[in-house]
């Protein structure tokens, strides 16, 4: 099987990347596709995955960029595609369907934004696409019998206890010998976020006097900020991430992949934009968990009345949020492998090749194996 995947974001790379090496590990051939967004380079780099960059200028923030980006990432995919010839084309861009129309083959959307929230793409991809993999809750508007849903979040493809273990040694390597917090600005500037004001800092500012001197802030940050704050912007490698995240008493950003990675983490998770109520998968995340929590920008003040109230009850809350953690990863799918199967599936039916589904939607793993523990760290390097 030729399978073509489209990534355009970072977390899209750490939601295909078990999948993807799973299927060079049986022989298939995977063709990659991207384009310059964050630390998404960065990470196919790091795996030594060659990949085809088409738009290596990355997008900028208006209408007339979405337009010309769109027909430049549908130039570029179409002439790999006559070139390689996919049996199966799967991904984030709404150029995918189109393509695989042309080609007259499957093509696969996976999103987990609800269709109401970002119309452009759903618009765009939609209608065209054989399949559309998201949450089984995520709405996908009128094209509910292209839904194919399941029980998890993207983030557990990545994140989950059989494929991600936190790595202690990480702290070593960033010289952090105290507890910190992680402080996330994204740089909002994808279509859908036109209305998203986000953490400005100013609000960064107040958020420094709450954690006062005693508490150690790393700001992650997309975009510019001020001079001020350059000594707490915090450069680590990509692929470090998820392990600071994990060892982290607090996380606050603007970016509701970030939000979900630490919650899913079992790290205390407070998102902070315009999209706090709109999401499936976070309101569940916020609600049925309690594993983040969601506040409008409209309302600073409340934000800062969360922030107080959760530094009152460290460091017992780091505890809490685990075990809940552990309850939600007990009662999801192992999103990697239902990929996999659906993947599987889609292709024998477009080639005529009946599939047997062998899906087993609780993911096995050792859930007594100790993982590393921030307080025994701590403990341990205390001078």
């Amino acid at each position: 099987m030729k399978i073509m995947f489209y990534l355009g974001h970072p977390a899209h790379f750490n939601l295909f990347r078990h999948v993807i090496q799973s299927m060079q590990e049986n022989h298939h051939s995977v063709i990659i596709l991207c384009r310059k967004k964050d630390v998404l380079l960065d990470l196919l780099n790091h795996a030594g995955w060659n990949h085809y960059n088409i738009l290596p200028r990355g997008r900028k923030n208006n209408k007339f960029a979405l337009v010309t980006s769109f027909m430049a990432k549908f130039i570029r995919m179409l002439m790999i595609s006559l070139k390689i010839r996919p049996d199966l084309l799967i991904g984030t861009s709404e150029v995918i369907p189109y393509i695989g129309k042309l080609l007259k083959k499957p093509s696969i959307i996976v999103n987990e934004d609800d269709a109401e929230a970002v119309p452009y793409f759903s618009r765009l991809s939609y209608p065209l696409a054989t399949h559309i993999i998201a949450p089984a809750g995520v709405s996908v508007g009128k094209w509910s019998h292209k839904h194919i849903g399941y029980n998890g979040y993207h983030e557990l493809a990545y994140l989950h206890p059989k494929y991600f273990r936190p790595n202690a040694l990480v702290l070593k390597k960033y010289n952090l010998s105290r507890p910190f917090h992680i402080i996330r600005l994204a740089r909002l500037n994808a279509h859908h976020d036109n209305d998203n004001r986000g953490i400005s800092d100013s609000i960064v500012f107040e958020l420094l006097k709450l954690f006062g001197t005693e508490n150690q802030i790393l700001i992650s940050s997309e975009r510019p900020v001020d001079k001020s704050l350059h000594p707490l912007l915090f450069k680590i490698d990509a692929h470090d991430m998820h392990h600071l995240l994990y060892f982290a008493q607090l996380y606050i950003g603007d970016s509701q992949t970030m939000a979900a990675e630490a919650a899913i983490l079992g790290t205390p998770s407070i998102r902070f934009n315009h999209f706090v109520g709109k999401l499936y998968y976070l309101k569940e995340l916020e609600e049925k968990y309690g594993l983040s929590i969601g506040i409008p920008d409209s309302d600073p003040q409340k934000l800062y009345t969360t922030v107080r109230f959760l530094i009152k009850q460290q460091p017992g809350l780091k505890r809490i949020w685990q075990q809940r953690a552990q309850r939600m990863i007990r009662e999801k799918d192992d999103v990697t492998e239902f990929f996999l199967q659906k993947i599987t599936m889609i292709y024998n039916d477009s080639v005529g090749t009946p599939t047997v589904p062998s899906f087993d939607s609780r993911p096995k793993y050792e859930k007594e194996s100790p993982v590393p523990s921030l307080q025994f760290y701590y403990a341990e390097n205390k001078e």
